[in-house]
């Protein structure tokens, strides 16, 4: 479990060669987001939490669940 100034976020995060994912999924809010990167280069995806945050941040303001990206 995870806190930020989402409130609580829970997820994990998954590998397979060429692929890198991670899911959130924030109770308070209501919604959960998911990412997946077509890559095996860890250095490559170290945005993916804020990414995920900021559709956390998009789906709350719209009162509604975020789009997919």
């Amino acid at each position: 479990m995870l806190t930020s100034q989402r409130g609580k976020a829970n997820g994990h995060s998954g590998f397979f060669p060429g692929y890198v994912s991670l899911m959130l999924y924030f109770p308070d809010l209501g919604l959960a987001a998911a990412l997946q990167v077509n890559t095996s280069d860890f250095t490559k995806t170290r945005g993916m939490r804020t990414l995920l945050y900021d559709a956390a941040d998009i789906g709350a303001s719209n009162n509604q669940p975020a789009a997919p990206i």
